[in-house]
């Protein structure tokens, strides 16, 4: 993933969310599950399957982080080109349309989960 987007993408988080919602990595991981699921949900996969991919997931013994953020990684990547797609287009389309939103928006959608 471009380097220069990367950047954009964590000021542009801190900005809007603020440094303690930004730089927490367990934070962060729901955010990006939550992405996922939505996807999923986008994607028209059943919710019953996604609940069982957990269990068998948290059934498995428990990854390595930098493993596991490349895998996230090349799985979108795959999907990304079997849907004709580049995953830096797909990064730079999203920060163009959450940069275009007052922040207060998006404060708005923050995920509730404790």
């Amino acid at each position: 993933m471009n380097e220069y987007l990367t950047r954009v993408a964590v000021s542009w988080a801190a900005a809007t969310f603020g440094a303690e919602d930004t730089f927490s990595s367990p934070r962060r991981t729901l955010r990006l599950i939550e992405e996922a699921v939505e996807l999923g949900q986008a994607m028209k996969l059943d919710r019953a399957l996604i609940h069982k991919l957990v269990d068998t997931v948290y059934e498995r013994p428990r990854g390595v982080p930098e493993q596991e953020m490349g895998g996230v990684a090349l799985t979108f990547a795959v999907l990304c080109g079997i849907n004709g797609g580049d995953p830096s287009h797909y990064l730079t389309q999203e920060l163009c349309r959450v940069l275009a939103k007052p922040p207060e928006d998006l404060q708005k959608r923050r995920l509730k989960i404790k």
